[in-house]
């Protein structure tokens, strides 16, 4: 029992590293933007939409 407890855990830090090692990678791609009050900005149509229309909804 020990043994398999002790492989779970192992399995769980490196689960943890992959997870960080991914992030660092995705947000060394993002480039941030800043918005301020009453700033116009571009706003894609789905966003403001409240219903999908489910399975038969426009695409």
């Amino acid at each position: 029992m020990d043994l398999l407890e002790e492989k779970r855990a192992k399995a769980l830090v490196r689960q943890e590293a992959y997870k960080c090692m991914t992030e660092r990678f995705y947000n060394k791609r993002v480039k941030g933007r800043a918005c301020k009050v009453g700033e116009m900005v571009l706003r894609k149509n789905e966003a403001s939409r409240q219903e999908t229309g489910g399975k038969l909804g426009p695409n």
